[in-house]
Formats: structure tokens, C-alpha cells, sequence
């Protein structure tokens, strides 16, 4: 029969350190809209695939590039985020501009799920339970991606966190990773349905562009 009789194991719920590096699958859980804003972003979870962190989750937002409500410095964050996912877990780059591409659907985003990317922690601290209280109980501080690391953005920066993850230089380094919806034909890897380069949505493209 069903017993609970032995000592419980004790669950670590303090946040992974502050700046710890390491490898993320993507999982898009959805799409909301702000009702009185009218912001619109994508609900990520992030799952730690490897080391003594491995199947730990990281639960972030990240606002829609390509929905002009957003603010313009929103927008940004969110576009750069997702390039160096791209980046990180396509292969994307100058050498390979096809991956930057997403499918032209209501749903793009979700085109990543899937993506094994290059990730930098950090620590958000635990705003408090009552905003009327800002001296009363707080919620848990809880981990979120600080950057997403690019071998691109890399070999153009002093900061090699990809460098250290990966143990190569990231201007060789290319993600040996299939790609989600691909068709390959004469050795070059092109996303099925997306559209061509110059359309919307196109990562090498400025979002304010967009519209």
C-alpha cells in the first residue's frame, strides 16, 4: 500500500546562483495581451538541461517584438533576446541568415519550442506580497535568464560566457542541432513555410519596422 512513513527529502528552492551559465530548452506555454495596456508578450519556460542544476525551470516574459503597442524600448529587449536564441540554438548568423527567420503566423514565437540555447543567470528578488506594505513578507526571489548567449554577439564583446560554456571559440562554434519545421535541400537548411528575407518577420530587421 501507499506509504509516507519515511523522512521526506529535503527540496532545494533557493534560486541557482547569480551569473551561472548554462544550457536552456525553450517551451513557449503562450501569448497574452495586457487588457488595459494592451501590451502583448510570450509566456517562456526555460528547463536547465544538464549539471547539478538540470530540470530546473526559469518561468520569464518576453515582450512581442512585432507588436507596435509595446513600447519601442520593449520591443528592443524583446527582439534582441530572441536573435541570440536564434543565434544561439539555430546556428543563425551572417553566414546563415535563412535561421533568423520565424514562421509568419499569429503563433511564430512558438517556432522555438524545442531550442536548446546558451544562457546567463541571474536573480530577481522577491518584490513584496503587499505593494501597500513594501516592508512586509516577500516573495521568494526566483531566477531569471539575464542574457542569452550568442557566439555571434560574442566575437564582437569582451564577455565570453559562451566561450566558457562551450569550451570553443565562439567565432567557430556552430550549434550541431536540427532545426524545428526544416527542409534541407542542396546542403542549406531553409525553415519550411517562413517567409522570404524580405518580409516580416525577419530578425534582420529593425522591429520598429515592423509596425
Amino acid at each position: 500500500m501507499p506509504s509516507f512513513s519515511e523522512p521526506a527529502k529535503e527540496m532545494d528552492f533557493l534560486p541557482i546562483p547569480d551569473e551561472t551559465l548554462c544550457w536552456v530548452m525553450i517551451k513557449v506555454r503562450g501569448v497574452k495581451t495586457a487588457p488595459k495596456t494592451g501590451t502583448k508578450y510570450w509566456d517562456f519556460e526555460f528547463t536547465v538541461t544538464e549539471g547539478k542544476h538540470a530540470k530546473r525551470k526559469i518561468f520569464q516574459n518576453i515582450m512581442d517584438p512585432y507588436h507596435s503597442p509595446n513600447s519601442q524600448g520593449a520591443r528592443d529587449m524583446g527582439y534582441a533576446m530572441v536573435k541570440r536564441m536564434l543565434e544561439s540554438g539555430r546556428g543563425a548568423g551572417p553566414e546563415n541568415k535563412a535561421q533568423y527567420n520565424l514562421p509568419d503566423t499569429d503563433g511564430y514565437m512558438s517556432d522555438l519550442n524545442g531550442l536548446v540555447v546558451a544562457a546567463r543567470l541571474g536573480i530577481e528578488r522577491g518584490t513584496p506580497r503587499d505593494a501597500r506594505n513594501p516592508n512586509g513578507e516577500k516573495y521568494p526571489d526566483k531566477n531569471q535568464i539575464k542574457e542569452f548567449l550568442s557566439p555571434v554577439a560574442e566575437a564582437a564583446s569582451a564577455r565570453k560566457g559562451y566561450a566558457e560554456l562551450t569550451g570553443e571559440s565562439a567565432q567557430t562554434h556552430q550549434p550541431q542541432q536540427s532545426t524545428p519545421n526544416s527542409e534541407t535541400s542542396g546542403g542549406n537548411t531553409q525553415p519550411a513555410n517562413t517567409q522570404p528575407m524580405d518580409k516580416q518577420p525577419d530578425w534582420m530587421s529593425e522591429p520598429g519596422a515592423a509596425g
